[in-house]
């Protein structure tokens, strides 16, 4: 029987899904627009389980990234997955978005640094060299991480993310030489890579998976 997965990402503006028979890629679609990504989703895997003409129950594996990035967007394909993986009883693997940032990065000398947008002129990021955790994924002031990455640099800096967007100049001028941006393509999470992260961590699936939220929402409960 192949390995048929899913993978969905709705924590960033952009959102995305493919579905993968083994690692071959069956179906892939990027969305965004002002339907939002709970109709966006649906109306995608829709399309993608009518291309490949599988059913939900055909699926043996999903996968969904966690956060962080939007508060509500993280939700939107964590809940889908939750409810396919109630319903079909397929294994559920989550992984955190900056992780599968840095993963499209891919191995190389330097450090490698993925930065998201998280607006109120700050950053999530994570930063690695080899497998070794440099930066742990957290909220962090641009113009400070900035000069954090210079000071720890002793070679390339590789850098990936929406968190370019609006602070790419500040790094760029921390960094000089060693700044080396990723193309803005390349900025979004591959949602099959992370379906391909999924099949690696299978044994760390998990029905009650959460958000991975590094600071509080500006939602409180009344006092």
């Amino acid at each position: 029987m192949s390995d048929k997965v899913l993978a969905m990402d709705t924590s960033l503006p952009r959102g995305s899904m493919a579905l993968l028979d083994g690692e071959r890629l069956a179906a892939r679609e990027w969305f965004e627009g002002p339907e939002g990504h709970v109709v966006l989703l649906a109306r995608a895997l829709e399309r993608g389980l009518a291309a490949t003409g599988w059913r939900p129950g055909d699926l043996s594996l999903l996968a969904v990234t966690v956060g962080p990035g939007s508060f509500t967007g993280a939700r939107i394909a964590l809940g889908v997955a939750k409810g396919l993986a109630l319903a079909t009883g397929a294994p559920l693997v989550g992984i955190s978005t900056l992780e599968l940032l840095l993963a499209g990065i891919g191995e190389g000398d330097g450090l490698a640094v993925a930065l998201i947008d998280a607006r109120r002129a700050e950053v999530y990021a994570q930063a690695r060299r080899g497998g070794q955790s440099l930066v742990d994924p957290g909220v962090y002031d641009p113009a400070w991480l900035a000069g954090e990455l210079a000071r720890l640099a002793d070679g390339p800096v590789r850098l990936t993310g929406n968190g370019l967007l609006p602070y790419g100049e500040g790094f760029r001028q921390a960094l000089g030489e060693r700044f080396l941006p990723l193309p803005p393509e390349a900025w979004q999470p591959d949602p099959v890579v992370l379906g391909i992260m999924a099949r690696q961590r299978r044994h760390d699936a998990d029905p009650w998976l959460e958000p991975l939220y590094l600071r509080r929402s500006d939602a409180r409960e009344p006092a």
